[in-house]
């Protein structure tokens, strides 16, 4: 069933026959990537998001996030998103080497957020506030940039808390 939530082949048709994104690759930016690496990168959150979200969307529908005595309550599985997704590369992938990022074309990490919102739109999402940088986290895959915004401060094995430098108020959200 895991399969039937995209059409890879018609998402790369997409991608390379219609928005011809290997001509995008002889840009100096993207010169180290080929089509054989971007397909490995959409083949892989392709196998990401059969395991690790798509399982998980009926039950975290029906178990969302919640406000309780002043935190903010998640699934489990967001903590498998930010941190396996981290390790593949999901957030920073456009973002320059020198921020750890791999210099992708934008247009591909649009196509695998596609991927990861089709399988289970509740989880990528939060990823999203890393991507934009309006949470800095300590995360070992994404600890280059902890200086733009703030940072999250992992006070115990299941809560997190975000300060901001401009305010220095702090949300605190826990896994459930």
């Amino acid at each position: 069933m895991a399969d039937k939530y995209v059409d890879i082949n018609t998402l790369k048709y997409m991608l390379y026959d219609v928005h011809n994104l290997e001509e995008m690759l002889d840009r100096e930016r993207f010169q180290d990537h080929d089509k054989e690496a971007l397909d490995l990168f959409i083949d892989s959150t392709k196998t990401f998001a059969d395991k690790e979200l798509f399982p998980y969307i009926q039950e975290v529908d029906e178990k969302p996030a919640h406000h309780k005595d002043g935190m903010v309550y998640v699934h489990e599985q967001v903590k498998t998103m930010m941190y396996k997704g981290g390790e593949l590369g999901f957030i920073s992938a456009p973002f320059d080497y020198e921020d750890g990022g791999m210099q992708i074309p934008l247009m591909v990490q649009t196509a695998t957020n596609y991927i990861l919102n089709a399988a289970n739109n509740h989880l990528p999402g939060y990823t999203g506030f890393r991507s934009f940088g309006s949470i800095v986290t300590n995360l070992p895959a994404l600890s280059s940039q902890t200086d733009i915004i703030g940072l999250f401060l992992i006070h115990s094995s299941n809560t997190r808390t975000r300060r901001s430098r401009s305010t220095g108020s702090a949300l605190s959200f826990a896994l459930s």
